[in-house]
């Protein structure tokens, strides 16, 4: 459904948002997206992906995304029959299979945070063809730049991300889980490597 533009397209953003010295919520957003839609990224992010994620994305999410990514690993590894957590899916979106277009609402900015909306759409295939949904985008400023912290799910459909993603993610990775090899902790863990 979505076409990915080649690789090196998407590492020529990179440098563009990271040598910025300073932002906007709208810059922030604008340039994570546009990675993101160009993206073949799926589920929690890999190694590389996650490096590329760094300049957009608050230090908390960050580390919460790397933990999702290692509760994947061990519970593919525990039990390689079943579907892992995080492996699948847009998690930056309240639709599974992710936006095609974005346009950016208004935002409501704050000193040190600011809320900004999401207008998506996406070329489904079915009747009618072209589905839109509005989910929520919060930011922080950490280190002088605007960052993604948390991304609000608003999409009125049945099957689909809802609720807030970080909320989702601390809901899975604090609990140890045995059977999966997962000591949990993460959110404790996470939210120390937050604090400046």
């Amino acid at each position: 459904m979505r076409a990915a533009l080649p690789t090196a397209l998407a590492l020529l953003l990179l440098p563009v948002a990271a040598s910025a010295g300073t932002n906007s919520p709208q810059q922030t957003v604008e340039a994570f997206y546009r990675w993101r839609m160009a993206s073949a990224m799926s589920g929690a992010p890999r190694g590389e992906e996650l490096q590329q994620l760094r300049p957009w994305l608050g230090r908390e999410l960050l580390c919460l995304l790397q933990a999702a990514g290692e509760l994947r690993d061990r519970a593919a590894a525990a039990q390689p029959d079943e579907k892992p957590p995080f492996v699948e899916g847009d998690l930056f979106s309240s639709v599974f299979e992710g936006p095609q277009r974005l346009t950016l609402g208004p935002l409501k900015r704050g000193q040190q945070q600011s809320l900004l909306d999401l207008h998506f759409e996406a070329d489904t295939g079915a009747q009618p063809p072209l589905f839109r949904w509005t989910d929520r985008a919060h930011l922080r400023l950490e280190g002088g730049r605007w960052v993604l912290v948390d991304i609000e799910y608003r999409a009125p459909i049945e099957f689909g991300n809802r609720g807030r993603l970080r909320d989702s993610l601390r809901e899975a990775l604090e609990p140890a889980d045995p059977a999966l090899n997962w000591p949990g902790g993460a959110v404790t863990r996470c939210a120390a490597r937050a604090k400046p």
